[in-house]
């Protein structure tokens, strides 16, 4: 940690050169981030403000750095954040907002966005926005909320997905159609919810899907059409469910293992 006030801080950031591209103030004390601290940073691309204080971003603290591509504002207390925040920033790539208070994300986030963390928040139902359009979106990481519910079709905008990332939620069911539109979707995981039932075609809609864990849920049941359209399946994990049945068949069109995998 630096041993300066605000206003130092201030002050050495508005003599800074023009031609700066990275500032890294984590774990500091900032309390508010306003145009003020970025105000001469115009070829800024990463700013890290993770682990501060952070309860207020005001809408336009960006306003002077369109060039930002990486922003990470985790572990710090933000409650909501105004819709005109990030709108600017048309060449955002990483947005990092895990580990605060939201409730909900940010309805108007930067349309060229590829990787989204906000995780450990306190989202509770998907979409997390009336609109979650993020065509180049490949990661979204929604670890450790308490999402309940997937309203049907309310990701079919993410059409670059790659990976979803929902475990420790407290989903307690996967419908058919919850992943509608996320066609090119490569790894789902749902380790430690509260799932007790899978639509028998809640995984048609991801044929690419090559790694699935369902870890740490109460599934009783494992059917034959569950897995039926996901013929890349190399990896599965269905340790510490109730399964009593597991249907002829159910995992004869896949060539996976069963062995615990890390994200």
């Amino acid at each position: 940690m630096i041993g300066l006030t605000d206003d130092a801080v201030l002050f050495i950031l508005q003599n800074l050169s023009y031609l700066w591209q990275g500032l890294d103030l984590a774990y500091n004390y900032f309390r508010r981030l306003d145009p003020r601290l970025l105000a001469n940073l115009p070829s800024l691309r990463r700013l890290d403000l993770s682990g501060n204080a952070l309860d207020m971003v005001v809408p336009d603290a960006f306003q002077n750095t369109h060039a930002l591509e990486h922003i990470n504002l985790s572990r710090n207390a933000l409650t909501n954040l105004h819709p005109a925040t990030f709108r600017n920033l048309l060449g955002l790539f990483e947005l990092d907002l895990g580990w605060n208070r939201l409730r909900e994300l940010v309805p108007t986030l930067p349309p060229g966005l590829e990787y989204l963390y906000a995780s450990r928040n306190q989202l509770t139902a998907l979409p997390l926005t009336p609109r979650l359009a993020l065509p180049a979106l490949r990661l979204l990481d929604l670890t450790g909320n308490g999402i309940q519910s997937i309203v049907p079709g309310s990701m079919s905008a993410l059409v670059q997905l790659r990976w979803l990332l929902l475990g420790e939620n407290a989903l307690q069911t996967l419908e058919d159609g919850s992943l509608s539109g996320l066609a090119r979707l490569e790894t789902l995981d749902l380790h430690n919810n509260r799932l007790l039932t899978l639509g028998d075609r809640c995984l048609r809609d991801v044929p690419q899907l090559k790694q699935l864990n369902l870890h740490g849920n109460r599934l009783e049941r494992l059917g034959t059409q569950h897995l039926k359209d996901n013929v890349h399946l190399t990896h599965l994990d269905l340790s510490h469910n109730q399964l009593n049945n597991i249907e002829h068949n159910a995992l004869s069109s896949n060539r996976y293992s069963t062995r615990t995998y890390p994200y």
